[in-house]
């Protein structure tokens, strides 16, 4: 049974688990169009399944949120499930709204601009909360509260410790919503974020959840299992709507889309449920993973590291590697210094490079895929960077689907054979004529900037 916000509920159970529940097979005929897919690509299978759904309307009446409400989040003796407070408040009557109660977004509907889509309607995102606490919660994303500014016993508000306003839910119910934001964030990666919600989300159909978002609410989804509750509701919304939360449905799912399983394809067949009939989830016992100092809660925490840094103190490749390794703070842009060993493209269709930077000292390589050329400008020529240029990038380190350790798309060369050890002159048309040679032994033309051998000497040859 799943614990309240007040002491233990005895009387939660909202429906008879038989009434609305989904067969194992009936469910995996549902899921078929996931088989096989993974990652990307599974989250683009969820999205299409899961992104008609037939809404009620917004707000109380016949066949509205309040109405729908009256089924999905009423227990046995009348009274409103409040996930948000310990307010005990009964329903006066099927699409009645009940006193000092609000219809809460849990994923704000200022997040896409407040348009009236299904977005704004869908009761898997919509749930009864107590008029306070729903002022109090605000448009805040939701992640680790550790200055805490309300606190009503239920949830938490304050900011995170970056400084970032968040919300957080009581231990009881985290990954319930956190399985509903993953939810939302696959069945409505086609909106365009805005605002508060670009601290949780970014556009795209993925990841959507940000680096420190996911990875928390697969945290809590793996230590707060899926209840009768949960399933309950899902089963009585879908009843509503005709669709389903699958992240409900099949709890390993998010691991296949943001977690340890991105490289295994989902097989709705054979992977655990929580359908009915299907007894391995309630006898299943995840292994929690250990809280450790890399595992962020909140946006740029103090666990992930301070590792921004400045051109003049550009991270060597081998550093770059150990972050990702690591993978500590890869949500920060940093600077990276090496020389390139390698060009795979230069795209003069899409205006980017794709290329490797190599340590001088280590010999180890990271890719630089698909970055712009200085300043964030497009690439017009092929002969813009060389192998043997001596660059710092600038943007986010990643682990491309666990194997591939690279600086992903948005970099760009912050500046290229720019000299650090010797001092900058401007040569004169005189030197310019002179034969002048690279640290590789190249010839090198009036065109060339970064430092270079003449007479014998090195200098930092500037063009004008």
């Amino acid at each position: 049974m799943k614990r309240g916000c007040w002491a233990i509920i005895t009387a939660l159970l909202l429906v008879p688990a038989t009434v609305h529940a989904i067969e194992r097979e009936t469910l995996v005929e549902y899921a078929q169009s996931l088989n096989g897919k993974k990652k990307a690509e599974l989250k683009q299978a969820i999205h299409e399944l899961t992104g008609k759904a037939n809404v009620l309307n917004y707000g109380s009446g016949s066949n509205s949120t309040w109405w729908g409400f009256y089924v999905t989040d009423m227990d046995k003796d009348g009274y409103v499930v409040d996930r948000y407070s310990n307010e005990r408040v009964k329903f006066p009557s099927r699409g009645g709204v009940p006193g000092s109660m609000n219809i809460e977004h849990s994923f704000p509907k200022s997040w896409w601009g407040s348009s009236k889509n299904q977005a704004y309607q869908d009761l898997y995102n919509l749930m009864p909360s107590d008029t306070k606490a729903n002022s109090s919660k605000s448009n805040y994303g939701m992640g680790v509260v550790t200055t805490v500014k309300y606190d009503n016993g239920c949830i938490k508000v304050g900011q995170g410790s970056n400084g970032t306003n968040l919300w957080q839910p009581s231990k009881e119910w985290e990954g319930d919503f956190a399985r509903d934001y993953m939810y939302m964030a696959t069945t409505y990666q086609n909106l365009t974020f805005t605002k508060e919600g670009l601290n949780s989300l970014e556009n795209g159909r993925w990841p959507t959840l940000k680096e420190w978002a996911y990875r928390l609410y697969l945290k809590w989804s793996r230590e707060d299992k899926v209840s009768q509750v949960e399933i309950d509701r899902n089963n009585a919304v879908a009843k509503i709507q005709g669709n389903r939360n699958l992240y409900v449905d099949f709890p390993n799912l998010a691991e296949y889309v943001w977690g340890d399983s991105t490289d295994v394809a989902f097989n709705p067949g054979t992977s655990m449920t929580t359908a009915d009939g299907d007894t391995r989830y309630a006898e299943y016992e995840p292994s929690p993973k250990p809280d450790t100092p890399d595992t962020p809660d909140t946006p740029d925490t103090p666990e992930e590291g301070n590792i921004s840094n400045t051109p003049e103190g550009a991270y060597s490749v081998a550093r770059a590697l150990e972050l990702i390794d690591a993978e500590k703070g890869l949500e920060t842009k940093v600077y990276v210094r090496g020389r390139i060993s390698k060009i795979d493209e230069v795209s003069l269709k899409f205006k980017n490079a794709t290329y490797y930077i190599k340590d001088d000292e280590s010999g180890k390589t990271l890719c630089i895929f698909r970055g712009k050329y200085i300043n964030n400008q497009p690439f017009t020529q092929e002969d813009q960077i060389k192998v043997g240029d001596v660059v710092v990038v600038y943007g986010n380190l990643t682990n491309y689907n666990g194997n591939k350790k690279e600086m992903n798309s948005g970099n760009y060369i912050y500046s290229i054979n720019v000299a650090t050890d010797v001092e900058r002159i401007d040569c004169d048309e005189k030197e310019r004529r002179g034969a002048a040679y690279n640290l590789l032994g190249q010839s090198v033309n009036g065109k060339y900037r970064g430092i270079v051998i003449k007479g014998g000497k090195k200098k930092a040859k500037l063009t004008r």
